[in-house]
């Protein structure tokens, strides 16, 4: 094994980390906010305000989808800042709150804008170079020594959160 690899394989290592965690906090908020999805979907002012978005033209989708996320992406990086200048716990609970508000208004309003913005050729080109490079990015990292260590935490965190749920369970009275 030559030097450059061995110095290959060590820089890949945060990177391959990194984007790890993120995923996995994806995952791991998904099944949580996805009821929370649900319940608000059902209300009588949300499906008014998703009938007026769907009324808008690509440009409009657009504009209103950047709204989101110029709020919410730099309270992810500003989370990390904290985490490195050692506020660890305050910086990991900005960036799972941000991240769960992230996937709760940002994911809902981009499926429900997405086919006015792929109407727009520029867009749809973007999107489908996006989600090629995602793909080659998430195969790359799923072979990565980080990825299944990643993995396992993730399995015993679910794990670690049902025995949670089921202790409240056996002790909080039921209604």
């Amino acid at each position: 094994m030559s030097l450059s690899h061995v110095a290959r394989r060590i820089a890949e290592f945060p990177i391959a980390l990194a984007i790890t965690g993120y995923v996995l906090l994806s995952d791991l908020l998904a099944p949580v906010i996805a009821p929370l999805i649900l319940t608000l979907s059902r209300l009588r002012v949300v499906i008014r305000a998703q009938e007026r978005i769907e009324r808008l033209g690509p440009y409009p989708s657009l504009a209103l989808l950047a709204c989101p996320i110029i709020l919410l992406e730099p309270l992810k990086l500003g989370a990390l800042v904290w985490i490195g200048f050692g506020h660890v716990v305050t910086g990991t609970a900005l960036l799972i709150a941000s991240h769960a508000l992230s996937l709760l208004f940002v994911e809902r309003l981009f499926a429900v804008v997405k086919p006015k913005l792929l109407s727009m050729r520029w867009f749809a080109r973007l999107w489908f170079w996006f989600v090629d490079v995602r793909t080659h990015v998430l195969a790359w990292l799923t072979s990565t020594r980080a990825w299944s260590v990643a993995l396992r935490v993730r399995d015993a965190a679910r794990r670690l959160a049902t025995r949670v749920r089921g202790w409240i369970r056996r002790r909080v009275p039921p209604r």
